[in-house]
């Protein structure tokens, strides 16, 4: 493996990325993005390289995460097969000796060369509720309680094939100027305790099986085929839909889009697909071929989790994609501190300058609509606004904020 200095300066996939990732060699940590570095309470990079990957995990979940890896040595899984070989949630422990559940993903892959595991923990993990139920229950209940709050793999097999997944809308709104309706639109299903599975965690269980690729053409279908059907009634509408690396990677799925849309008789400039910046970087040739692929049918293009790292900041330039979107990351009132209001008004007035509209996601508070309109952000979605419905009525949302800013 090389050298630590220039593993530290390398930017790697995942970089600047909401998604907390690790690459773990031998046990040990030799990659580490900032998100995965904070997650875990550690001042640097090399702090965690440091740090053995079994040092991170409480004791009683070691068992059953060391298991899952002598299963998958015996089923002969490779970095060549790019399948998933554990899903579960665990006990962490950070750098305070802290303990706190996360959603935890492991994938065998190549690093520099190295066959290697590649950590990843998705969504809002090391909050403060979640610390505090640790802090009162005992870890082993609190593993086995997060253990169940995802779905199974085959209850998303049978809601897809039952047609019981339920599509929601959240509206996307502009700062500036009237637009038509723009929704952005994915999965939710129901628990057998009545508990609503989101589409993160949806996602995360399949993200990197083959049933990722069936669960996208199921959510891409039916919102075409509703968008359609409220086009030729006379609505002016936007849908943005989401796919994971499953579909980038499927030499078929542009051709397919389109004669979805063909068939339903949507124009293509009303669909907005949206990819992944971590799924764009671990496979940049495949997204770039299905983007340019897109673009040439009149698709647009948005990329969400926006870090504007020199990696996906080459993808947008060269492919010319027309919308990026700021996650909580940016977003949010309690990380915004780690990027100035000047900051962000440069970065936005950079992408701008490249004919980039940038959309803030998750959006909770009035403090933060304030700072992303002082940034000249062009479109806004979240709960403070508007939360997402299971139907779209004539007159359901608003698609404006109103006053926000006059119009030059």
């Amino acid at each position: 493996m090389k050298n630590i200095a220039e593993r530290r300066n390398r930017q790697k996939p995942g970089h600047g990325s909401r998604a907390a990732i690790a690459y773990i060699h031998d046990g040990m940590h030799v990659f580490a993005n900032e998100s995965y570095i904070k997650l875990f309470k550690y001042s640097d990079l090399d702090e965690v390289l440091a740090t053995p990957f079994m040092d991170m995990v409480a004791e009683e979940c070691r068992k059953e995460l060391k298991l899952s890896l002598r299963n998958s040595q015996k089923s002969g899984k490779t970095p060549d097969d790019e399948q998933q070989i554990a899903c579960m949630k665990i006990v962490a422990i950070d750098a305070n000796k802290a303990a706190f559940p996360v959603d935890l993903r492991l994938t065998p892959t190549f690093y520099e060369d190295e066959h290697c595991l590649q950590v990843r923990i998705i969504g809002e993990q090391a909050t403060v509720a979640t610390r505090i139920v640790v802090k009162n229950h005992r870890r082993d209940d609190v593993a086995r309680t997060m253990m169940e709050e995802l779905p199974s793999y085959e209850s998303i097999t049978e809601a897809i094939e039952n047609d019981s997944l339920v599509l929601v809308y959240q509206p996307v709104m502009s700062t500036l100027v009237m637009q038509p309706e723009f929704y952005d639109i994915y999965p939710q299903m129901r628990g057998p305790h009545q508990q609503i599975w989101t589409a993160e965690q949806i996602t995360s269980v399949v993200e990197n099986t083959p049933l990722a690729q069936q669960l996208d053409r199921w959510i891409c279908e039916r919102a075409i085929r509703l968008l359609g059907f409220l086009c030729n009634q006379g609505r002016t509408l936007q849908f943005q839909l989401t796919i994971t690396a499953q579909s980038i990677k499927d030499a078929g799925f542009g051709a397919w889009l389109a004669s979805q849309l063909t068939e339903c008789g949507v124009e293509t400039a009303c669909l907005v697909l949206n990819m992944r910046e971590v799924d764009v970087l671990v496979c940049t040739d495949e997204a770039i071929a299905l983007i340019k692929i897109l673009q040439e049918a009149g698709s647009r293009i948005c990329i969400s989790g926006y870090s504007n790292c020199e990696a996906i900041a080459a993808v947008v330039t060269e492919c010319k994609v027309c919308l990026v979107r700021f996650d909580n990351d940016i977003s949010d009132a309690d990380s915004r501190n780690m990027l100035s209001l000047s900051d962000l008004k440069d970065l936005v007035d950079s992408l701008h300058k490249d004919s980039v509209k940038v959309i803030a996601a998750e959006v909770q508070d009035k403090e933060t609509v304030d700072c992303l309109w002082l940034a000249e952000v062009d479109l806004v979605q979240g709960v403070w606004f508007q939360r997402e419905a299971q139907e779209l009525h004539a007159k359901s949302f608003r698609t404006e904020i109103p006053v926000l800013r006059n119009v030059i």
